[in-house]
Parts: C-alpha cells; structure tokens; sequence
C-alpha cells in the first residue's frame, strides 16, 4: 500500500480524527483464534489496508505477559504492524472475571480515543469479518455518526473453521470473504446459542437480547435489543460507563441518539462470533412469549436499546424473494410492537395485566435500571422488601450450588444423580468409534461435553428435548450427514416432526430401564440403561415433580405470589430435598448393589448363565 494513503488509483483524503483500534485477548484458545482467524479477516483489503493512514491510528491489544512472546511471534502481527502503529497492553493483574477484565480493557482504550479526540473501535478477538467492513465503518464515521452499532450472531466454531480454511491466501495470513459468502457459511454453523435467539424455531427457550427470524433461502432477519457498538466517538469525553459496552457506553458518552447509526445490511458490514460448544447461554422465557420478552426487557435493556430493536436487520445470502422477507419483516413488526404495549403500561395496569412484568419492572426500579416516570413511586412502595427478596435469592442460588453441585454436575444430595450415573456411560456406549457427527436430543446440556470428552473425534450437538434441529444448521450438505442420533428418554409424541427428517443414519432411542411405553417411531435401536436403583429413583421423583404441578396456583398473579412466599423457606426445603435425594440415591445403589450380588451368586452356581443381569 502506498505510504501516502492511496489504495490503488483512488485518492483519499486527510481523515480528521484518529481511530483507536482494540483487541482483548488473552488464554490459548482465544489468542489462537485471534491470530488466525480475527486477525487474518480484518487484514483483507477492504478492512485494515484500506483505511487512510493517519500518524495517530493505533491498535491496542490487550493481553496476558505469558501470551506476549506466542502474539509478537505470529506473521499476522508481523503484517498488521506494518499496517497501523500496535500497541501491546500486558494485564498483569489475575483474572477472576473476564468479562470484568474485557470491560477494563474497554474503558482504558476508550479514554486513550477520548485522549486525541478520536473514535474507539471496539474489535472482539472471536470474530470474522467479511471484506470492506472497516472501509465502510470509516466511510460512515466520515458522515458525522457518533456509535456505529452491528449485530454479531455466534457460530459453532469447530464447525465453521475447517470450511474457512481454502479461503486463505499470502500463506494463511489474509482471509478474503465477501459478505453474502459468509453469511452463507454462517447459516450452516449457527452455535446452539445463537438457536436460542430464533422467535419460533428450533424448540427450547428463548433468549429475547436479540430476536431472530429465519427467511428460508434468504438469510436471517433480526431485531436486536442489544447491539455491538463495533465504533463511539464521544459526544461527552471521558463519560462514565457501569456496565458493558453493549449496555451502557452509548447512553452515557453520546446522548443524542439522533447521531447512531445501525448497520441494517450485511452487505455493508458483517461480523459473526466463533465459540465453542461449550459456551452455553440461558434462556429465560419460552419461544414465541410476548410478555415472557417485554418482562426480560424491564431489566434486561434501557430506553437506548428500546430504540435500537425498531431497526430491522438483514443478514443476506441472497436477496432476490422480497415476499419472504416482507413475511419476516411484518412478524417481528407485529412482535415488537406488542412487546412496547405491555412495557409502555404503567405500574398500576401492569399490575393487573401482567403481574410477572410488573414484578420486572420493580425489580429493574430497584436495582437502578428503571427510567420510567413513575419509577420514584414504586421505590418508596417496594424498595426494601425487593432488595431483601434479591438478597434471599442470590442466598438460595449459591446455597443450591454448593448443596447440589459440584463442577456443574449433581452431587449424590441431587434427585438425579443416580440417574445420570448410569446415563452417562449408556450414552458414551451408543457412540460408535467411526461416527464423525452426532446429534443428541434431551437431557442437561452438560451431556454434549460428556460425550464429546469420551470421543474427541466427533463433532457433538446436543440439544433440548423437543428440539428440532434442521440439518442446514448443522452444517451439512452433500454427502455429509449425521451419523447417529440418540433421543434421551423423552416423550416420542414430540418427536414426530424430528423422525420425518430423518436426522442420522443411525437412530437410537435410549430409555429408563423397566420403561413400557411403547416405542413410536422410526428407531433403529432401542437401548436400556440403570438398574432397579436409577428406576425407583425415576419414578419417586416423578411422582414429586407430578404433585407439585397439580398443587401450583393456577392464576399467574397467585403463582407469583407463592413463589415469593417461599424464598425465605428454600433453604429448609433444599436442606429437606438433599436429605431425602441422598437417601434415595443411596437406597438406590443399595438395591443395584444386591441385584448384582444376587446375579453374581446365581451365575456361580450356574455358569451358563450370561455375565451380567439384563435390564
């Protein structure tokens, strides 16, 4: 590139204020991801290279001293230094909150932009970026926008990166993707979080952040709460920000909203993030709930986000069907403008429609994210015995942790361990050696890993019961399929629409031994796992979790109200689960251990009888 800023025969001129590029990164993983996939994207020419050169353009990045040597060492930090002037920032301190850390780096970057009144731009390590994204960004802060806010879907990254790797070129350290190619390649790889954000599709529980909808053969249409401020320069210098970037910077250090500007069109810039399989998000109301959505929303954004979600986003593979986009576009009209009526409610009249919105927006009062009007009343009302209720919830989630968890897993104090016990080596053994991909449907999250730890070479999805999961998510096309698909214990009713596609050549249905439901449905294997123990232990809890459904109030506001009445009482009653699932646990292995003694003594006096009792 010529030293003068030109890019080819096409002049540019003197660009009037500096930006501030920054990167935190630190761990193997992520300092790999990086340097060979961030890095090398945002090196095509219609990125990095292709933004005027200015003496005061800087990259930050921001890591740990032992990943200093691995960093300064890469070719593409060698090519990126002759780029633009890098700073590397070491953070010696521990991390003990990453995401605390990352907002660390965030705020010191932005005040070295704010330092030579220059804009901050914000790059995440895990992204990959389609060419002339950065070429576009300058081209609209040049226009006088203050925040430049873009989506940023998630991919399953072990999936994505063998796909990405025909596309490098100067010997792996440039990555050229044109946007609707990789839009195409991200609709085949979508992470499973990514799954949670679709408003009707896929099963499971929605995460309302950012909502999305599927235009078949077209690409994705979002409306998103919370958007990536990918550029800010501030309108009030040095301005305090709490929170994340994503949360709060926008609010405090460029007020007037009338400067942002949303990239609605993957054409013009494009993102996505990479994680891992085992980057796992909660969900927090069903797919499909308006008022579940709008109560999220009472905490969950502030009226800078309640903007942002009126904006419509197209991620475009393709775009010549405007009926199926007009579709899409006039549900999540119909979405968004239900969810501002049940949020633009006052106290009063959410308190009779909608109890569970009203018990957000006293909780958001309270914790000082409420800017409504009549916030001032609701505090002097419920202040205190909110904040006490808050208390006694954090109490009750790290009191449930510790009696019933460790690592994320059951102790034997929980009502499933015993279950799990034996599910988890059945489920291993369902696996066959030469299987590449496999699809898991039910269980606890924490299967997939499982699995995955039990056979490295196989790619592993797992999802919810009554999860559908489309085969184009799953990244396959041509010959490639799923080798086998196991269904976890689940009722077969549901999975009608999940067998019509067929998913795997191999399907396997694995039950609770002494399960007589008859089997509906296109299996090619029915398998049994646990003993007598992991049944009676099924079934009592079974019988539990049946009577406290039929003893809940039906009305949502009494529901509510007793679910409110029992925080203070939660730790006696975990006291009494742990003691009673322990005792059955052990009551459990107890009767598996004299099944087995009692096999073992038959087997002794006859020895043809086979090695082990069969369930």
């Amino acid at each position: 590139m010529p030293s003068d800023g030109s890019v080819g025969n096409v002049e540019r001129p003197a660009f009037a204020f500096p930006f501030i590029l920054s990167t935190p990164v630190w761990g193997a993983g992520h300092l790999g991801l990086f340097l060979n996939v961030s890095l090398p994207s945002l090196l095509s020419a219609g990125n990095l290279p292709g933004l005027t050169r200015n003496p005061q353009n800087r990259y930050l990045i921001y890591t740990r001293p032992e990943n200093e040597a691995e960093l300064k060492a890469a070719a593409t930090f060698a090519l990126l230094s002759e780029i633009i002037a890098v700073e590397v920032i070491l953070i010696r301190e521990e991390i003990t909150e990453p995401h605390r850390t990352m907002s660390d780096c965030h705020i010191d970057s932005f005040q070295r932009a704010d330092e030579v009144e220059g804009a901050a731009i914000f790059l995440p390590p895990d992204c990959v970026w389609s060419d002339n994204s950065l070429v576009a960004l300058e081209r609209i802060a040049r226009g006088g926008k203050s925040v430049v806010h873009m989506s940023g879907i998630r991919l399953d990254r072990d999936a994505v990166l063998p796909e990405l790797a025909a596309r490098y070129t100067r010997n792996g350290t440039v990555l050229s993707l044109p946007p609707r190619e990789l839009v195409d390649i991200g609709l085949r790889h979508l992470h499973p979080i990514a799954l949670t954000h679709f408003w009707k599709d896929y099963g499971g529980g929605l995460m309302p952040a950012n909502l999305i909808w599927n235009v078949a053969g077209q690409g994705l249409l979002l409306r998103c709460f919370h958007l990536h401020p990918l550029m800010v320069k501030s309108q009030v210098r040095f301005a305090k920000f709490a929170s994340t970037i994503d949360d709060d910077l926008a609010l405090r250090a460029c007020p007037d909203a009338s400067r942002d500007y949303v990239v609605t069109d993957s054409d013009e810039i494009l993102a996505f993030e990479m994680s891992g399989l085992s980057r796992v998000v909660g969900t927090v109301c069903p797919k499909g709930s308006i008022e579940g959505a709008a109560a999220w929303a009472e905490i969950g954004t502030n009226e800078r986000h309640r903007e942002l979600i009126k904006q419509t986003i197209r991620l475009k593979a393709r775009d010549d069907d405007a009926a199926a986009w007009n579709v899409a576009q006039a549900e999540s009209d119909d979405v968004v403008t239900s969810m501002a009526s049940f949020n633009a409610n006052s106290f009063a009249n959410l308190l009779r429609r909608s109890p569970k919105v009203f018990a957000s927006r006293a909780i958001a009062a309270v914790l000082g994210r409420g800017d409504r009007r009549d916030d001032g009343i609701l505090l002097h009302v419920v202040r205190y015995p909110v904040l006490f209720l808050i208390a006694l919830l954090r109490f009750n989630r790290t009191l449930y942790s510790r009696m019933f968890l460790v690592n994320g897993l059951p102790r034997i104090t929980h009502p499933t361990w015993l279950v799990r016990k034996a599910l988890v080596p059945a489920l291993q053994n369902c696996i066959l050696q030469g299987d590449r991909i496999i699809v898991l449907i039910g269980g606890d999250p924490l299967l997939g890993p499982a699995v995955r730890a039990a056979h490295p070479n196989s790619t592993v999805y797992a999802f919810a019961s009554g999860s559908y999961p489309d085969l184009t998510l799953l990244g396959k096309s041509g010959l490639e399929q799923v080798d086998t698909l196991v269904v976890i214990d689940v009722n077969l009713q549901d999975l009608r629409p999940l067998l019509e596609q067929r998913i795997g050549r191999r399907r396997v249905l694995l039950r609770l031994a002494g399960d007589t439901r008859p089997v509906c449905g296109d299996f090619n294997e029915v398998r049994y796992f646990g003993d007598g123990g992991a049944r009676v232990s099924s079934l009592v809890w079974d019988r539990v979790r049946r009577f406290r459904a039929s003893a809940a109030p039906t009305s949502q506001m009494s529901n509510m109200a007793a679910k409110a009445a029992g925080v203070p009482f939660n730790p006696f009653i975990y006291l009494g689960v742990a003691i009673a699932a322990c005792s059955v646990n052990v009551f459990g292995l107890l009767l598996d251990v004299a099944k087995r003694a009692r096999w073992a003594l038959f087997r002794k006096q006859d020895s043809s009888l086979p090695r082990g009792p069969s369930t």
